[in-house]
């Protein structure tokens, strides 16, 4: 991800260069399950997110964020499922300056396993 915000120049390699950083999110939810029908199956919720970037900035903070998920079971333990929400997602700038912002809306697909 390329970060061109005021608050990331302080970590450029050199002028006109913009930041640089690559971005892990691991988020935790507390989800409200409504069944929509035998194998569909409808979550809602948010929480906290733990977002940790390398590169040009290494960080490791606390985000959060609001998000729905379909899941389809095709069997008791295999499904597929497509989650949207946003995130709110900030790391440190430069010493005694602003936020890097990096809030944004989020699609993820995924195949699940039930155990």
């Amino acid at each position: 991800m390329y970060v061109g915000q005021d608050a990331a120049k302080f970590a450029q390699e050199f002028d006109g260069k913009t930041t640089r950083i690559t971005y892990m999110r691991i988020p935790f939810a507390l989800e409200y399950i409504q069944p929509l029908d035998e194998e569909t199956t409808l979550y809602l919720g948010g929480g906290p997110d733990i977002i940790h970037t390398a590169n040009d900035i290494s960080e490791t903070d606390v985000g959060g964020h609001l998000g729905a998920r379909l899941h389809y079971a095709f069997d008791k333990n295999w499904g597929v499922s497509l989650e949207a929400g946003y995130a709110w997602l900030r790391i440190d700038g430069a010493e005694g300056g602003a936020n890097v912002n990096l809030d944004n809306a989020y699609i993820t697909p995924a195949v699940a396993y039930t155990f």
